[in-house]
């Protein structure tokens, strides 16, 4: 199994982790796009006790069915460890107000149980499907690129040879067939990029993320966590 070659969106994260302030788009022969990658975190009303919390989450889940069935639905599903990251919902919209104002119409954001942190997420075109399935789901990894503890904006030579390193890495991960999908954000936040690994086990995509050299450098550093999507959302094959 090897990542399709428009998702080697890898490129652009390397980009991203050299340059300072822009993203550098890598030539790549596939379409890339701008989606909105929106968080749902917990809200103030998470650990509050809900008048009818069964009725919350079927509205929640019918919402994104319907959300789903739209051009701006791509992809969306829970996130397993049941921290402060409660799932991701991806979008297909022409601003970040757009796509704020679609992820904060859900039933369970107004109810206060889940807030929305939306982030511009560049990545490559028609790899996610908006498949939603709930009662039929698969395990993945989401995993955010953050700045590690050696995190500088300049670019040396040092900088440089992380970077070759950096994306010879990811490149690789990606003809594994491990690593399916990846992207830089351009907010220019402490989130540098996205990656979703197809791995047995989170310690499978954590050992592969660590094998960064970037990470390793503690340019970056890896948190991951399990995210289930409809069986079809993601890959399975490459191309």
């Amino acid at each position: 199994m090897t990542l399709p070659r428009r998702a080697i969106a890898v490129l652009l994260i390397a980009a991203a982790v050299a340059v300072a302030g822009s993203l550098v788009r890598a030539q790549t022969q596939d379409k890339m796009t701008t989606f909105y990658l929106c968080l749902l975190v917990e809200g103030p009303n998470a650990n509050k006790p809900q008048a009818d919390p069964g009725e919350i989450l079927a509205s929640h889940l019918a919402n994104l069915k319907a959300l789903m069935a739209t051009p701006q639905g791509v992809i969306a599903g829970p996130i397993g460890d049941q921290g402060r990251l409660r799932g991701v919902l991806v979008l297909r919209t022409a601003t970040v107000d757009e796509a704020r104002a679609i992820a904060s119409n859900d039933p369970a954001v107004k109810a206060g149980v889940f807030a929305i942190e939306v982030h511009p997420w560049f990545a490559a075109d028609d790899i996610m499907k908006p498949v939603f399935t709930p009662a039929s789901l698969e395990t993945c990894y989401f995993g955010f690129l953050k700045k590690g503890d050696k995190w500088t904006p300049e670019v040396t030579e040092e900088t440089k040879k992380i970077q070759a390193g950096h994306m010879a890495h990811l490149e690789a991960s990606g003809k594994s067939g491990k690593l399916v999908i990846a992207g830089p954000l351009s907010d220019n936040g402490d989130i540098r990029g996205i990656l979703v690994y197809k791995t047995a086990t989170i310690d499978e995509a954590r050992a592969i993320a660590s094998a960064d050299p970037a990470v390793k450098a503690g340019r970056l550093k890896v948190e991951l966590h399990p995210w289930m999507v409809s069986k079809g959302a993601l890959p399975s094959t490459g191309k």
